[in-house]
């Protein structure tokens, strides 16, 4: 029997001295006495630079304390974000540097490009602490069994990008630049699907599942 997609989305799944550091990076911009070691792309998969900040630290246009650093961010401003249930402020890292006094800083940026700059990071390359942390914007779950054995028709086609129409090579921003899959499900009207995997975004909690064409043609899974 086949029955509707309703409601469920389709898927297309651093400076001063260290001892002064705690009491500046909040919100006061630091001397320019700073120098940068080196700086360089973040070397890890994708999802691994998916980030959230932890509101203990700003947001600065230069790693803190480097000649011209100044806040964009707050930490107060840093930590309403952190809480935010719209993944489009997801971030992701991108550049590593580090300072001349031994702290590490990331270049980040939300994930609809509206805030970007440096953060702290921590006194070690190995792990990101500070303002930062490695954050999961997709949690996968399981198939129930009405999913896992049914097959399943769009409840809606067209080309309207609300999530709900379209499919996507990720779940709607939960991977940055990561994007829809078709721009346009009209001609899949009558097509049949199978639901291969589920889950929820992490912010919103809302439910998504990874389709595949019944008949074979793949490209409009996602």
């Amino acid at each position: 029997m086949i029955k509707k997609l309703g409601k469920t989305i389709i898927l297309g799944l651093a400076a001063l001295s260290f001892a002064a550091f705690g009491f500046l990076a909040g919100g006061q911009n630091a001397s320019a006495s700073t120098k940068l070691d080196w700086t360089k792309a973040l070397a890890l998969y994708p999802s691994d630079r998916n980030v959230n900040v932890t509101g203990n630290y700003a947001l600065y246009n230069k790693p803190r304390g480097t000649s011209g650093s100044k806040i964009v961010l707050s930490a107060t401003s840093l930590a309403n974000l952190s809480k935010s249930t719209d993944s489009h402020y997801n971030w992701r890292a991108y550049q590593i540097a580090k300072s001349s006094t031994g702290d590490y800083y990331y270049k980040i940026v939300t994930f609809n490009q509206k805030y970007r700059g440096w953060i702290y990071g921590g006194r070690s390359q190995a792990t990101m602490t500070g303002g930062l942390y490695q954050y999961s914007t997709f949690k996968q779950g399981d198939l129930s069994a009405t999913q896992s054995t049914g097959t399943f028709k769009l409840a809606n086609t067209g080309n309207s990008n609300d999530n709900q129409t379209v499919t996507y090579k990720e779940p709607a921003w939960t991977q940055y630049k990561v994007g829809r899959k078709i721009t346009d499900s009209t001609s899949y009207a009558n097509s049949t699907f199978r639901i291969t995997q589920a889950g929820y975004r992490t912010r919103e909690g809302d439910n998504w599942v990874y389709v595949v064409n019944t008949d074979g043609t793949n490209k409009a899974n996602g």
